[in-house]
């Protein structure tokens, strides 16, 4: 179910404990490496496009989403702390923290530790 973000998800979730580091071949558990194409846009576009594209109720703020993979990294990537994964806005937002939307997803939901894992591998393409 896509859709804005409302405030009857609960409170705002904890930050999330950031997974271990990946190592340069793949993700723990043997997964490849996440994209943003792949893996990360159908989560922002479930969780997040409903609310912040044109015409959405978050079309004012400067996080819009269009549907192109490229245009869409490109807003997301202001949102990216390298540095601090978890404390990347793109997340904390996501986890209800100064978010006008309320929490989109919980703490240790798949969708928090996929976004993590992408930005502390490189949040590439």
């Amino acid at each position: 179910m896509g859709g804005c973000a409302d405030f009857e998800r609960g409170d705002d979730a904890p930050l999330p404990e950031a997974p271990a580091a990946p190592d340069a071949a793949a993700t723990e558990g043997g997964r490849a490496a996440a994209s943003f194409e792949t893996d990360i846009l159908p989560l922002l576009t479930e969780g997040c496009a409903g609310c912040h594209s044109s015409g959405g109720q978050a079309a004012n703020t400067t996080l819009l989403y269009t549907g192109t993979a490229s245009a869409d990294l490109a807003a997301s990537l202001p949102y990216v702390n390298q540095n601090d994964p978890t404390a990347s806005r793109l997340v904390t937002k996501a986890l209800g923290r100064g978010h006008g939307g309320g929490m989109v997803w919980a703490s240790g939901s798949t969708e928090v530790s996929l976004v993590v894992a992408w930005i502390q591998e490189g949040a590439k393409p």
